[in-house]
């Protein structure tokens, strides 16, 4: 049985490390999740894994964390806090 290939193993978001965004003032946690959020397709704007977000009127790219799609970036920790919360406490 194969797993499906996570896009952090990949090399597509190694970009987020390369000291660019650093620069503009990202912090180390903010870095840890951008790549969190970008790993995961957009289901608004349709932005694959990897790619920052667009704007769906323009099609220019968002290039802020905080300005990603709330789609976006609430996918998977909604799933987690669920399991979290069903499972049985010791």
């Amino acid at each position: 049985m194969s797993h499906p290939i996570e896009p952090v193993d990949t090399g597509m978001l190694d970009w987020i490390f390369d000291g660019t965004l650093a620069g503009r003032g990202y912090t180390t946690h903010d870095l840890a999740t951008l790549v969190r959020v970008l790993s995961r397709p957009c289901p608004h704007c349709k932005a694959q894994p990897g790619e920052w977000c667009r704007n769906t009127g323009t099609g220019r790219p968002i290039e802020d964390l905080d300005r990603q799609h709330v789609a976006r970036r609430i996918t998977g920790g909604t799933a987690r806090r669920t399991a979290a919360a069903s499972s049985p406490r010791c």
